[in-house]
């Protein structure tokens, strides 16, 4: 969430999600695993599921099991502790901070303070999911308040974003909880458009790059991945985003930094791959843009329970892959 334009040290802080993993299993907190646990109790399918550790990196078999968080909502807990981390970080060093809250992950639950903050939504589901995004927004503010109480807020880039659309009535599963993501069709569990966009927004302190750049605060109209912020964050960092992982690999994503300092320059990506399978239910498929056009090809059963419950294999038909994609479309 936080970024200093330097090499970094990393800190994560999430729900944990590994009540069913080993004692000895390294690393003790894989992000593999869904957020839909209980905010107070922490609990998961029976199993308590909040865990610590003292230092980043600490190592096998250092994780400890936070028993003396339970009953406290989870929001709340990762903002105090992403504070804490900012207040005792060395201002010389740079700082990567990843900040995963729960909300607004299903199951709606939320301190009464928050719900009672939107008491102008008569609709109670709508109220109590406005309260859990009132809830992250408060703990964004005091995130952004200890940056800037430890003085380095100005050198800092903040960005806030979703892994998905919201879930829906009309999903496949039962996690939906209030969200809209109007005017697009769809939502969590599927590959239309409600489903793969995620909200986002930047926002750079008056010592960094971006900040300064002409189009700060510009909408941005290309294509953007999820996989590509790693790359562009190491771009902004100074390092290579686009070379190779430490490792010999290459990433996965393209670094989206030079169309973020300039507008003007061509859109680092224009195609990317989309997949999502909640048996039975699911599809994949390719987003393709261009000057002039926006296409997407999907297959499989990219379905809600209701009247979208049918399969679009071959919605629409390549009709040559050369140089260009041309499509057509089978309505």
């Amino acid at each position: 969430m936080v970024c200093f334009p330097r090499r970094p040290p990393s800190l994560l802080i999430r729900p944990c999600h590994c009540s069913f993993k080993p004692a000895n299993y390294h690393p003790p907190c894989p992000p593999t695993s869904g957020g839909g646990e209980d905010y107070y109790e922490h609990t998961e399918s029976g199993a308590y599921d909040w865990r610590e550790e003292s230092t980043p990196l600490c190592g096998s078999g250092c994780t400890k099991i936070g028993s003396s968080y339970q009953g406290s909502y989870s929001t709340e807990l990762i903002a105090a502790r992403s504070v804490s981390v900012i207040a005792g970080h060395d201002v010389n060093v740079p700082l990567f901070l990843y900040v995963s809250f729960q909300g607004v992950h299903s199951p709606a639950e939320v301190p009464v303070r928050f719900e009672n903050a939107n008491s102008n939504i008569t609709y109670d589901v709508r109220r109590k999911f406005a309260g859990m995004v009132t809830a992250v927004d408060e703990g964004i503010g005091n995130v952004t308040k200890a940056l800037e109480a430890a003085s380095i807020l100005d050198e800092s880039i903040v960005i806030v974003t979703s892994d998905n659309g919201g879930p829906i009535d009309k999903t496949v599963s039962t996690d939906a909880i209030g969200s809209s993501n109007f005017p697009f069709r769809g939502g969590k569990h599927s590959i239309w458009e409600g489903g793969i966009r995620a909200v986002c927004f930047m926002w750079a302190g008056t010592h960094t790059a971006l900040r300064t750049a002409p189009w700060y605060g510009a909408p941005f109209e290309g294509m953007f991945d999820a996989a590509d912020w790693l790359p562009t964050l190491l771009d902004a960092s100074g390092l290579n985003g686009n070379g190779p992982s430490p490792n010999g690999l290459s990433l996965d994503g393209v670094s989206q930094w030079g169309e973020l300092m300039d507008r003007r320059v061509p859109h680092a990506r224009n195609m990317t791959l989309l997949n999502h399978w909640d048996n039975p239910t699911g599809g994949d498929g390719l987003r393709l843009d261009s000057a002039n056009w926006r296409w997407k090809l999907i297959r499989g059963n990219v379905a809600f329970e209701g009247g979208d419950n049918v399969s679009f294999c071959g919605y629409y038909r390549v009709v040559k892959l050369s140089r260009s994609l041309r499509f057509t479309s089978e309505s």
